[in-house]
């Protein structure tokens, strides 16, 4: 736990480090008991009123409200954010804003997995891991102080309406959101699964049904190329297979003159062919995409729910 109070030098608390050697958590000597911790925390939420700030905010709600059984109050500011509102085509870590925006000069911030070289932080030595963790804090809410500073321009104006107006408030809906997570009706899954693999077997047969009309050509493709793969029958997956078939068998013509088999040379050709293969992708990808991978997801070991990661903000222009 890394916190910086304005006017006030960065800490980090630790937790729950462990020992390299012997692979248990080190005792209260060294580092504060979590449940004691969360006695305090807990405390400070009931007494004292702040204005929290956090980069990647959702993601620090949901850690703390999983430590402390209960929601930390809404947050302030939070920069990532800020930084995906001011600056759409950069890169948003921690790191990566304060050195470009805040940092004089270079002073050696690095990224964890270029630091640790694999290594979990909480096998990291705590001296080590008190100098990294401080630093986040700080570097946290100096950029929060560039970004303030910044957002209070004339010209960012309307940037500013939609990070407090919008943004933020949604925060911690969308963190709720995802902690709810979204039931699966299993049985329908599996009524579905039935029905639909029906569908596409049907689908797949139309298909055939289709190929079969050139079976001719495609037999005297295979004698006089007999060194090149070709599936009997074609494999419908195959879009190496596909392109001979349409372009080097049947004959068809693209307004490119490309071979493609993707969706829209599909529907520029649109023959019986190509229309039941498209019928077949399409029923493909609903049994492969949904009906299959959904109960996947499923949080088994926690609730029995799918828990999905909602993108608070889309890489699109909010300049108002």
């Amino acid at each position: 736990m890394c916190v910086c109070v304005i006017g006030k030098q960065a800490i980090y608390v630790p937790l729950n480090h462990k020992s390299y050697v012997y692979n248990d958590r080190l005792g209260d000597d060294v580092q504060m008991s979590p449940n004691k911790f969360k006695e305090l925390f807990l405390n400070i939420l009931t007494k004292r009123q702040f204005k929290y700030i956090y980069h990647n905010a959702k993601f620090d709600l949901s850690v703390m409200r999983t430590f402390l059984g209960k929601p930390m109050p809404d947050p302030f500011w939070d920069t990532m954010l800020a930084s995906q509102l001011l600056f759409q085509d950069e890169e948003h870590s921690l790191k990566f804003q304060y050195n470009k925006y805040v940092a004089v000069e270079d002073e050696g911030v690095n990224r964890f997995d270029n630091l640790f070289h694999g290594i979990t932080f909480d096998y990291v030595p705590i001296k080590t891991a008190t100098v990294y963790g401080a630093k986040d804090a700080f570097m946290t809410l100096e950029l929060f102080e560039y970004q303030f500073k910044k957002l209070s321009e004339p010209e960012f104006s309307g940037v500013k309406y939609v990070m407090e107006n919008i943004e933020m408030p949604l925060l911690p809906i969308l963190e709720d959101m995802q902690r709810t997570g979204v039931n699966l009706n299993m049985a329908m899954c599996e009524e579905f699964k039935e029905k639909y693999s029906i569908r596409l077997a049907e689908a797949e047969k139309r298909v055939y049904a289709e190929i079969n009309k050139y079976k001719e050509k495609i037999d005297e493709y295979r004698m006089e190329h007999y060194n090149v793969k070709l599936d009997d029958p074609i494999l419908l997956t195959s879009p190496a297979q596909l392109s001979i078939l349409f372009y080097d068998i049947i004959g068809y013509k693209l307004k490119s003159g490309g071979r493609g088999t993707g969706r829209s040379e599909l529907q520029e050709i649109n023959t019986d062919l190509t229309k039941a293969l498209l019928d077949f992708r399409g029923m493909q990808k609903l049994i492969d995409a949904f009906i299959v991978a959904l109960p996947q997801r499923i949080d088994r070991g926690f609730d029995n729910k799918i828990h999905t990661s909602l993108i608070d903000l889309s890489p699109i222009s909010v300049m108002i």
